[in-house]
């Protein structure tokens, strides 16, 4: 693989059943995506964004195809090896935030760290405050999920997917569950902290304004991808 190529898709098929029927979601897709790029997926409801965003993150495996993460073939993996892939190589945030409910802003946010189980509590404990300055909710720190507003939460989410510290950050429609204003500012803080950092970014969004904010837009439609704008 190129160097500064780390992810690739290749003659990627992915069928489901329904009702008895094969339903083809994609095939013969191809796709690759660079180191530190920002990409935004889009595509009509039921194409298949979020299926593929499942499949880059190892909870689900192509009908046919490969997919390749820094050289790796993920759809080749153990469950157990998937783990560890999705532990230390991709993080996911998601619409509905999937934040711990018994567990406070800070806990929630350094719970990716506590798993991996070979960091010091002392570095732990940094990372997360650090972060928690960063998307600005220092004084929400012992806060819990059912108190905090949705821009909270989805704060929450990108500083607990910044804390796992892995080269590839997935987003599903990470604004999908905000207002408009509230949204962009949330999305505005995932970029700037992404671009700081020099992650790669794929997010799945039906919003062409924050589409438009990425590197590159990749469309899903007559079941495959492809390159719709650059920007």
């Amino acid at each position: 693989m190129q160097k500064d190529i780390i992810i690739k898709i290749k003659k990627l098929k992915k069928e489901f059943t329904d009702n008895g029927a094969p339903l083809v979601i994609f095939e013969n897709t191809d796709l690759e995506i660079r180191h530190g790029e920002k990409i935004a997926i889009v595509g009509a409801s039921g194409s298949g964004k979020s299926t593929l965003l499942s499949l880059l993150a190892g909870l689900d495996k192509p009908t046919e195809g490969e997919i390749f993460v820094k050289d790796i073939q993920i759809n080749n993996l153990s469950e157990k090896e998937l783990s560890d892939y999705r532990n230390r190589e991709v993080s996911i945030i998601f619409q509905s935030f999937e934040l711990i409910s018994p567990f406070t802003a800070y806990e929630n946010i350094r719970a990716p760290l506590d798993i991996r189980g070979n960091i010091s509590d002392i570095e732990i404990k940094s990372t997360a405050n650090n972060l928690l300055e960063e998307v600005g909710l220092s004084g929400r720190k012992d806060s819990f999920p059912s108190t905090l507003s949705g821009g909270e939460k989805q704060r929450v989410a990108i500083a607990r997917a910044l804390a796992s510290n892995t080269d590839i950050i997935l987003a599903d429609e990470p604004t999908g569950s905000l207002d408009r204003k509230t949204g962009e500012m949330v999305f505005d803080l995932l970029l700037k902290e992404v671009s700081k950092l020099s992650k790669t970014l794929i997010v799945i969004t039906h919003d062409m304004s924050i589409a438009e904010k990425m590197d590159r837009i990749i469309e899903l439609k007559d079941k495959n991808l492809q390159e719709k704008t650059s920007v």
